[in-house]
């Protein structure tokens, strides 16, 4: 049945006026009735129940119009329903849900992001613990590169014990951010992923690496036992071993490692790195006979001429942010004197590697490639004469024999990873005061506050003037303090105490000595573990290395909201106000990363250079538009306009966005009036043709009236949004 619509919409206004709320709303439930279409005269009724108290019904009423708006594809519409919606009830999470994927559907993710937020906040408060990781792993497929959305979609996963999933996110939160080259960040969220996934060999040996590179060994350490475990004849890992070894200055160690080195390239048939290995045992110790025989003969089975490495002093190599695994290109050389040999028992070096030396001069497939070698005999009373003291006593570690029970293969792989070794007691300073001046000197190089780094290693060098660890703190804090003064800093390193100097000391084990000598009996190895004698002895040093990094250093959460803060705060200090370009590419930065307050911010400071002025509101007035606020991004436009450096290409530009703004702001007739300035001057710009023809075509104006309108757009789009 038809009715007149203008009497019942006057009979609604009168009781409207009148007060009588409920009369009003029959009048208009008539319209609807008889025009599902009609979504005004259903906003009216929710409008009404509003100002009757009914707030249940007005919010029922206005998720139909909402829905009715989002079916038609008008989502800015909907997007101002549920707002109100949520004006009425802010608690109504299922309305912050359509809410965000309203924004989704305009391509507005910054907003879209922000309300997932918050719903994911509301449902972890709420215990729904399920609801809110949804809404995380929405804003991740929003924006995957977004790197603290995905770490704390990753710490969400790991409280609700998803280990496995939580170590995929945190994965790649790792590999964004190495490929950022944020490197101190990385490190962080490397060590989660490492603690949600353990047996993970490749993150474990990239974080040695770094940790190298940085002169971190001990941490390194750590990270390479995994790796060790995992493959005791794994080249990479042996070889990022014996660096570590050599930072910490054990030498006869590392010497040990080479030989490993060497045995498994002679099993492998690889002549060439099998000779570097044993150069590289040369270089440390020019007097080991057994490697220069073996050398000698490698060289004579594969054709090449033979040259002894030069003997020298060896320093640990310098790191230059890669760690190379390559035997040829280590560092310099170093020797020992006789005295030195004669002051350290048969270690772990001198065993296993003789072991494996004179075993290939058994294989007679090649006893007549090797010369002859005759073993001179010494008169060692001169060098008894001028060998040290033996050390004396000082209450060091002692291993009775009866305590060390036979051990299989499988209970070594099990071994944990705590150190146990006991560093002598300094006269002067106990080392547990020593190492809690040094952790606190990292704490404050955490900070990047240099100046008190300085002031408690000052204070321990008035009392250990001459301790390599101090001398290499010092050392370090004055290195990094220079290179974060020209590089923009993400966070300050997490660095460790790590000697950079050998201690003066007649051999560069002597500072780590073991104590009396002593054997071990075995049960049989496994089948096929020729390296096994090795790998055990290894494993065995490895755990003893004084305060090597605990394994689960990756068991702290991440707060995402302090690394970001910490990363705006390095960058701030580094660039200067009137460094334009730089602070125009931390607008864009932070444009990409939704932090729209940044990214406004850094775009007014590089307003300093005028040539930049209108492409910095350009860029204002689209982070507005993204943020759904057609009306401040028309400020921002217009004022574009008025920048006096601005080119005609800018100008083209600014006038599309802006009648772009127009058009969402609902205001047509001054949208077509910009989109008609472009057509005239770049008639194929943007297909302005179409949006021009979409609005009635040209207009036919001229330029002026374009001018008036322009200064009646915030006075015609105040009057729509204000619009009963």
């Amino acid at each position: 049945m038809s009715i007149n619509r203008n009497k019942v919409l006057d009979a609604a206004r009168k009781y409207q006026a009148r007060g009588q709320y409920d009369k009003a709303i029959a009048q208009y439930q008539k319209l609807v009735a008889a025009d599902k279409r009609d979504v005004r005269s259903l906003l009216k009724v929710g409008d009404l129940h509003v100002r009757k108290g009914d707030r249940g019904k007005a919010i029922e009423t206005y998720e139909q119009v909402a829905n009715h708006y989002a079916q038609q594809g008008f989502f800015l519409k909907a997007i101002a329903v549920y707002k109100q919606i949520l004006k009425l009830d802010p608690s109504r999470l299922d309305a912050q849900v359509r809410l965000g994927e309203m924004y989704e559907q305009l391509q507005l993710i910054s907003d879209a992001m922000s309300v997932f937020e918050d719903v994911a906040n509301g449902f972890m408060r709420a215990g729904d613990t399920d609801m809110a990781l949804e809404m995380l792993k929405k804003m991740v497929d929003l924006d995957p590169e977004h790197i603290p959305v995905r770490i704390k979609y990753a710490e969400a996963l790991s409280r609700a014990g998803r280990t496995q999933a939580a170590a995929d996110e945190f994965e790649q939160g790792a590999f964004l951010l190495r490929d950022q080259g944020r490197l101190d960040d990385y490190i962080k969220v490397a060590e989660r992923l490492l603690y949600h996934r353990g047996n993970d060999v490749r993150v474990a040996k990239e974080l040695a690496e770094t940790y190298i590179a940085r002169r971190d060994p001990k941490r390194a350490l750590a990270k390479l036992q995994i790796c060790f475990k995992a493959d005791p004849r794994d080249v990479s890992t042996l070889s990022l071993l014996a660096e570590a070894f050599l930072m910490l200055s054990q030498t006869d160690k590392a010497t040990s490692v080479y030989r490993e080195i060497a045995r498994i390239h002679r099993e492998a048939h690889r002549p060439r790195e099998r000779m570097s290995a044993l150069r590289r045992i040369l270089e440390l110790n020019p007097n080991d006979k057994e490697a220069q025989r073996a050398l000698q003969k490698t060289a004579s089975a594969s054709g090449q001429h033979f040259v002894p490495p030069a003997p020298g002093h060896h320093q640990p190599p310098a790191s230059t942010g890669s760690v190379s695994v390559s035997m040829s290109g280590l560092g310099a050389t170093s020797g020992m004197s006789p005295s030195s040999q004669l002051s350290r028992g048969s270690g772990l070096s001198g065993a296993s590697g003789i072991m494996y030396l004179e075993e290939e001069l058994e294989e007679e497939s090649s006893l007549g490639m090797v010369p002859s070698v005759s073993h001179p005999s010494m008169d060692m009373s001169d060098s008894l004469a001028t060998a040290p003291p033996a050390p004396a006593s000082s209450g060091g570690r002692v291993i009775p024999l009866p305590a060390l029970a036979p051990m299989t293969y499988a209970q070594f792989q099990a071994l944990p990873l705590v150190g146990t070794a006991v560093t002598p007691m300094s006269a002067a300073v106990a080392p547990s005061l020593m190492e809690r001046t040094l952790e606190l000197a990292d704490a404050y190089l955490v900070e990047g506050l240099f100046d008190q780094a300085r002031a408690v290693v000052s204070e321990l060098q008035l009392t250990l003037p001459n301790h390599a660890l101090v001398i290499g703190k010092a050392r370090e804090i004055e290195e990094l303090a220079n290179a974060s003064s020209g590089v923009s800093a993400v966070a300050q390193p997490i660095l460790s105490s790590v000697p950079v100097a050998a201690p003066a000391v007649s051999s560069p084990d002597d500072a780590f000595d073991d104590g009396p000598d002593y054997e071990l009996e075995y049960e049989e190895l496994e089948p096929g573990d020729e390296g096994f004698d090795f790998a055990e002895r290894l494993a065995e040093e490895l755990a003893e290395v004084a305060e090597i990094a605990p394994v689960d250093e990756g068991a702290e959460m991440i707060d995402v909201e302090t690394v970001f803060e910490q990363f705006k705060r390095g960058v701030a200090e580094q660039v200067a106000d009137d460094d334009s370009d730089t602070h125009f590419d931390l607008g864009i930065a932070y444009k990409e990363m939704g932090l729209h307050t940044d990214a406004r911010r850094e775009f007014q400071v590089a307003m300093g250079d005028p040539r930049r002025r209108c492409l910095c509101w350009t860029m204002i007035g689209l982070i507005y538009m993204e943020e759904g606020q057609p009306h401040d991004a028309i400020e921002a436009f217009k004022s574009g306009l008025e920048s006096p450096e601005k080119t005609n290409t800018e100008s083209v530009g600014l006038h599309y966005e802006l009648a772009l703004a127009c058009e969402a702001g609902g205001l047509p007739d001054q949208a077509r009036l910009h989109y008609d300035y472009v057509f005239q001057r770049e008639p194929g710009f943007r297909e302005v043709d179409q949006r021009l023809q979409r609005l009635g075509g040209p207009s036919g104006e001229s330029e002026d009236l374009l001018l008036e309108s322009m200064d009646d757009v915030n006075r015609a789009f105040d009057e729509l949004i204000h619009e009963d």
